[in-house]
């Protein structure tokens, strides 16, 4: 997991549109509208996936974290 805090980044929505843009450009798929300001997901070649959450924390504070499982720590991505 790769994670850190991204200050004076602006409102809410730009921020979204911001990483939907970058994620749409490098093959990430939008997962939905939670309560994140924006989620992304990317499978990988062995059906294991990378997410990309978008958590804002306060006012033009946001906390973004990228997670990938490997395919030897889930059984699941054969």
């Amino acid at each position: 997991m790769v994670d850190g805090e991204v200050t004076g980044a602006g409102a809410a929505d730009e921020v979204s549109r911001f990483y939907a843009d970058l994620a749409r450009s490098s093959g990430w798929q939008t997962f939905g509208q939670g309560s994140q300001v924006y989620e992304a997901w990317k499978p990988d070649e062995t059906n294991c996936t990378w997410r990309l959450q978008v958590l804002g924390i306060a006012e033009g504070v946001y906390h973004v974290q990228i997670n990938y499982t490997p395919r030897g720590l889930r059984p699941t991505c054969l």
